[in-house]
């Protein structure tokens, strides 16, 4: 089947493309650039939502997965442009729809849902939540912020009436992670660092993770699989998530480093000032249990093997 990637370029988009092909699938990558790559590359602008699905038609793709539906107005347009084609939308969401994220963010009120989140689990009621005090300079590039809300997109998805799929993406890592999640611990592992300092509130941070791989080939199993129509799913690596010193334990172990990891409660540490807004006793943990029921996925890779990739970023 060919499947149309919007946002093959990026991070998690790419390894969709690359899971694609693995799963025997052809992947239509289109951005606002062309490359050479080997798979089908071709320009379009998402933002020229007739252009897409006159692409859509072009290649006939049976299914779309995009990567870049950040405000609910161009997923709108988007949709409404491909109203007659009748393949399946895959919107790739977040784990920060859920009210879990707005306790930790300080943008809700009341105790945090405990447990692994399901897909039915409260969702935010405080809307836009990367939306400033004041609106950002129509020049500022994170402008799209202002009006970013997953919870908004995947309403004016769920009110189509050709065949959707949502899927809620955890905290990704892997090789090639612009954001290098997991540096903070195994940089200094690798530099040969005698001590660790970490704000004890950090290591004993609860969210779930997944290595890019492992997302991109469960968003593609979503994609295609009959039994995920019209359905809302989490994606997770870890059915039973760890805190951070977890972690740190693990890397520790693959990086032979024999250091010690000093709880810190030093508010200059870097971890504890980039963190200082936030409320580590709420966890982030869902669940990819509805996933794995219903399609029977199975990640392709071993957790060690996971971030063993980091090491090489």
């Amino acid at each position: 089947m060919r499947v149309m990637v919007l946002g093959s370029g990026g991070f998690v988009g790419s390894a969709v493309a690359r899971a694609c092909l693995q799963l025997e699938h052809e992947p239509v990558c289109v951005s606002r650039t062309t490359s050479d790559t080997e798979f089908i590359s071709v320009e379009g602008d998402r933002n020229q939502p007739h252009d897409i699905a006159d692409l859509l038609e072009t290649y006939a793709c049976e299914a779309i997965v995009d990567m870049i539906a950040y405000t609910a107005a161009t997923t709108e347009a988007l949709l409404k442009a491909i109203a007659g084609w009748t393949g399946r939308y895959v919107l790739i969401s977040s784990a920060d729809v859920y009210r879990n994220y707005g306790l930790l963010h300080r943008m809700e009120e009341g105790q945090p849902d405990p447990g692994l989140l399901d897909e039915t689990a409260p969702l935010r009621s405080h809307l836009y939540p990367y939306k400033l005090a004041a609106p950002r300079a129509d020049t500022d590039p994170q402008k799209w912020m202002d009006d970013y809300d997953k919870i908004l997109v995947e309403r004016v998805v769920q009110d189509m009436r050709s065949d959707w799929t949502i899927c809620r993406l955890p905290m990704v890592y892997g090789s090639g992670d612009p954001q290098m999640r997991f540096a903070w611990a195994y940089a200094q592992m690798m530099a040969g660092a005698d001590r660790i300092e970490l704000p004890g509130s950090w290591l004993d941070w609860t969210l779930t993770h997944g290595h890019v791989e492992t997302v991109a080939a469960a968003i593609v199993e979503a994609a295609m699989h009959p039994g995920t129509a019209r359905g809302v799913f989490n994606i997770a690596e870890d059915e039973s998530p760890v805190p951070h010193a977890v972690w740190v334990e693990r890397l520790a172990t693959l990086t032979g480093w024999s250091g010690e990891v000093v709880r810190s409660e030093d508010p200059n540490n870097p971890i504890a000032q980039a963190t200082a807004s936030l409320d580590l006793s709420v966890p982030l943990s869902v669940s990819g249990e509805r996933l794995r029921e219903t399609t029977g996925f199975v990640s392709p890779l071993t957790p060690e093997l996971a971030l063993k990739t980091l090491l090489t970023n």
